[in-house]
């Protein structure tokens, strides 16, 4: 058998290994990089929008000009709405309720923030729409006491803007919510007080929110019945057919958060570029592969000749594969190893990096599972093919 070794090792080309070697092992290595960066990624757009996800947009009408001199071209009626609802994209139309009365907030002298007053506006949606979950947000009647929900970007607003010309403190969010103020409305000659606290902060609406049982109360007592239009929606989307939806938009000239699309712009431009990048690694790896096919095959032509006499002396044609098979699939175990190693170094740099600005939750990584599959169908292929190839050889004999 040594024999057999020394003599079969002067057949194999050391190029033509190292050169599948090394294609192999780059081509894994930015297959492996790329997926699990995709994986780890992909999540932190997901969470900035899930847009084109089955979700809840808000929507309204363009004010152009011409609706600035026409007020009530702002409004959606019944037909729209119900167009709406027949799209197939949609799965349900809700709507922002607004009370139609004023109101007025002040904080009390004692306040961190004291003496503070402006006018207000209060809206409601579903609570199963709202982002914001917490069990003070609840009220029924002849309750003294509203809860509110306000756009996190409020905060931001009041801390470098407001408190910053007017010299007043900056106040974090665990702070507000200890804020409480007055809350006067007034309508149809009539005027109630309440007290007010803020019980939570909204990323998904631009609205400051109560609920839903307050506003109708509210409404019924001091609101204006004739100014109850709709002038703003809230879509549920299928998650489907996310052309059609914006194709609708533009032609309905609907306005829709612009940092939405914006997000989803961008990943969609991410999920291109990996699929490009997945696309170069997999030819990577393919022209690898057709190297060391043509490479078995240049040698065994070569040394048809040996092979015979091998087989004429003796040697079964599984004794003669044998060493080309352990040769092949020893060079393809070291390059899946070592890519392996490189793309969890790979993998760990980039990570401790995104964990200073993110907060990434490490997906399961399956690797090592990917590249076992990888090497055991190398493995068969090299077997079936270099029996296949002996064997043909020597039935020429």
């Amino acid at each position: 058998m040594k024999i057999l070794k020394k003599l079969q090792l002067k057949t194999l080309l050391p190029v033509q290994l190292l050169g599948y070697s090394f294609a192999l092992f780059v081509g894994l290595t930015i297959l492996s990089t790329a997926f699990n960066l995709y994986k780890d990624i992909s999540p932190i757009f997901k969470t900035e929008t899930n847009f084109f996800q089955k979700n809840t947009i808000a929507i309204s009408k363009k004010v152009t000009i011409f609706k600035t001199l026409n007020k009530h071209k702002i409004y959606f009626s019944e037909k729209e709405i119900s167009n709406l609802r027949n799209q197939k994209f949609v799965e349900k139309v809700d709507f922002f309720q607004h009370a139609t009365y004023k109101i007025k907030a002040k904080t009390s002298i004692n306040s961190s923030v004291p003496g503070l007053q402006t006018d207000l506006f209060f809206e409601s949606i579903p609570s199963n729409l709202i982002d914001v979950k917490t069990a003070q947000f609840v009220w029924k009647e002849n309750d003294n006491f509203i809860p509110i929900i306000i756009p996190e970007s409020y905060i931001k607003l009041y801390n470098f803007g407001f408190a910053e010309s007017q010299g007043l403190p900056v106040i974090s969010k665990n702070a507000i919510k200890e804020i409480s103020f007055n809350v006067a409305i007034f309508g149809n000659g009539k005027s109630e007080n309440f007290k007010a606290k803020i019980v939570g902060f909204s990323n998904q609406i631009n609205s400051v929110l109560v609920p839903n049982t307050f506003l109708e109360w509210s409404n019924k007592i001091y609101g204006n019945t004739s100014q109850t239009k709709i002038n703003r929606l809230l879509i549920t989307t299928t998650g489907n057919e996310k052309n059609e939806l914006l194709a609708f938009f533009k032609d309905k000239n609907y306005d829709i958060n612009k940092k939405d699309l914006q997000n989803d712009k961008t990943l969609n431009i991410l999920n291109f570029v990996f699929l490009v990048i997945f696309i170069v690694a997999l030819i990577i790896v393919i022209l690898a592969f057709a190297f060391i096919y043509l490479s078995i095959n240049l040698v065994m032509v070569k040394n048809q000749k040996l092979i015979q006499n091998l087989y004429s002396i003796g040697y079964s044609q599984k004794n003669i594969s044998k060493f080309y098979l352990i040769s092949t699939s020893i060079v393809s175990l070291l390059s899946i190893i070592v890519a392996l190693i490189s793309s969890h170094f790979i993998r760990n740099t980039y990570l401790d990096k995104l964990n200073q600005y993110f907060t990434i939750e490490v997906n399961a990584n399956y690797s090592i599972l990917t590249a076992l599959i990888i090497f055991i169908l190398l493995f068969l292929f090299f077997k079936v093919y270099i029996l296949t190839k002996i064997n043909k050889i020597v039935d020429d004999i």
